[in-house]
């Protein structure tokens, strides 16, 4: 790897980059080299880094012990991470509908070490019955003003009705919302001396969260997301999203199946954006790459496309595509754009692990910009759902368009490629309020024809 790419390794500038730099250092490595390890003073960082790792982290092992007291074995709490520990954090992101990766980023370390201290001073005692993993579902709904029992119907007593009948099975609420298994009668039916339980009180001081909320509505009523704010979690969204979907009986397969475009169009949005996570750690597994290293590469590209992605919520998708496209042929007079379209995808999957909307904001600019049409797409979601941008449903169309014209054009999928039919459809379906869409065909499809043939890589396995 370090053979096939060194040629292109660049050593950082300090000062900020002017728009004909960045393709040079971009394409030139500084990505490459964040991946080749020829950052100046890398091999010093290094060694404090493993004596660093030798005495124990305490931030690691806050996350062990964590991480033991909800049921994923981390093993002794020393500080080091080590295979069991990335075991364990791969399974409470399985189990809380993360990307799974092995590493904690900044938003799931606070839910998983912000759990661990609410149940410990006690928090968990308004949810009577709850306990192990799934306090830290409870502890999510608690942290964004939600209350759990009253979601899902599982405390113990308390006067919580069920909202949804699962017809008994194994831990879930029976007819009157008591588990079956807990004894209470084989059909959750509540003997008269059943014990009481006092009605969950929101702690003093808790911040409100705004009254105006965007209900899902369709096959579940009852959840309800966050009003549009432009500060909000992509991973908490698209919890919420993996909730809903799981109660409905899964996501939407078929624009026939769809009954909330809404939730429809926020299933394939996760799913692209937990696909974009993963295409990223296969690229840059083993590489050694550090998240400082990706956290400075990728503020370089935020910097560069702040014309543009400031400016999404005041100009259509067509006149900043061209934009765009005008800055990266800037940037690669040369013609060749393939570095920054690898930069690019680079950055969006790190600024998804890292539920950072303006590193995958800029990201995606500069992938339309090189000529990746599709990555379009992801600006229609964020636009449309308030994520990093203040919503915007009429703007985020065009974005859509723009993808869906690319695609049409024969421009190579970039999410889920053997689903890339069916992800369109249900969105051209979803768009329109449900009913099956006609193709789109316009002015979008402008430079669509320049978009790579296939996705790039690092050819990090030569």
């Amino acid at each position: 790897m370090t053979t096939a790419i060194s040629g292109l390794a660049l050593t950082l500038p300090a000062e900020r980059l002017r728009a004909d730099d960045l393709g040079k250092v971009i394409v030139g490595g500084a990505i490459l080299c964040a991946v080749t390890g020829c950052l100046k003073g890398r091999s010093q960082g290094g060694n404090q880094h493993r004596t660093t790792r030798r005495a124990g982290d305490p931030t690691v092992r806050a996350d062990q012990q964590a991480l033991n007291y909800f049921g994923y074995d981390a093993g002794g709490a020393d500080g080091v991470t080590g295979k069991q520990t990335r075991a364990a954090i791969s399974r409470y992101q399985g189990y809380m509908g993360y990307p799974v990766t092995g590493q904690l980023d900044t938003y799931q370390r606070q839910t998983l070490v912000g759990a661990y201290n609410w149940a410990q001073s006690g928090g968990n005692a308004t949810y009577p019955g709850i306990q192990g993993q799934e306090l830290l579902r409870a502890y999510a709904s608690h942290s964004r003003g939600g209350n759990y029992c009253q979601e899902t119907g599982r405390c113990m007593g308390g006067g919580y009705p069920a909202q949804n009948n699962y017809g008994g099975a194994p831990g879930y609420p029976g007819g009157n919302g008591l588990p079956p298994q807990t004894g209470y009668g084989a059909n959750g039916t509540m003997p008269n001396a059943a014990p009481a339980y006092p009605q969950p009180v929101a702690p003093q001081g808790a911040a409100q969260l705004p009254t105006q909320v965007m209900t899902t509505g369709g096959a579940l009523a009852g959840f309800e997301l966050p009003d549009s704010s432009g500060n909000r979690s992509i991973a908490d969204h698209c919890q919420t999203v993996k909730m809903v979907s799981s109660a409905n009986g899964g996501a939407v397969r078929s624009p026939a199946a769809i009954v909330n475009p809404t939730q429809a169009l926020d299933e394939q949005f996760c799913s692209a954006s937990t696909y974009a996570v993963s295409s990223t750690e296969s690229m840059l597994s083993g590489a050694q790459v550090t998240d400082d290293q990706l956290t400075q590469n990728c503020g370089k590209v935020v910097d560069f496309m702040a014309a543009e992605t400031d400016a999404l919520g005041t100009r259509p998708a067509a006149d900043l595509t061209a934009a765009a496209q005008q800055k990266t042929r800037q940037a690669s007079p040369d013609g060749n754009t393939q570095g920054l379209v690898q930069t690019g995808e680079v950055c969006l999957g790190y600024g998804y692990r890292t539920d950072d909307s303006e590193v995958v904001l800029a990201a995606s600019m500069l992938l339309v910009g090189a000529g990746a049409r599709p990555y379009a797409e992801l600006l229609g979601h964020h636009l449309r759902d308030g994520l990093g941008v203040q919503a915007d449903a009429d703007r985020a169309r065009g974005w859509y368009d723009t993808a869906f014209s690319a695609l049409d054009d024969g421009a190579t999928p970039v999410f889920l490629p053997s689903q890339s039919a069916q992800r369109v459809a249900i969105m051209r379906a979803a768009l329109t309020g449900g009913a099956p869409a006609p193709e789109l065909t316009g002015a979008s499809t402008a430079g669509a024809a320049s978009a790579p043939a296939a996705l790039p890589s690092f050819n990090i396995g030569n």
